[in-house]
């Protein structure tokens, strides 16, 4: 499924979407915090998202799109 990725809206919960450009289908999931930042790896397989509280890096996979790990982070803010 090619597509993009956004992260959520400050007046809803945080979520990850991916939208297919072809087709318009949209899959979402949760996310544990608001995002900083995300990033798509160089294979476009994972998608790497930083969470400000509590402070993390939510990793998704593409392909199937499903939560892959949450990666807790000793400092707080996630800010990158």
């Amino acid at each position: 499924m090619k597509g993009g990725q956004c992260v959520g809206h400050d007046d809803a919960p945080p979520v990850l979407q991916r939208i297919a450009v072809e087709t318009g289908e949209a899959e979402t999931l949760p996310l544990p915090g608001r995002p900083r930042w995300c990033v798509v790896d160089a294979a476009e397989r994972r998608v790497y998202c930083a969470i400000r509280e509590p402070s993390a890096v939510f990793v998704a996979m593409l392909g199937p799109f499903v939560e892959q790990a949450i990666w807790p982070l000793p400092s707080a803010g996630g800010h990158g």
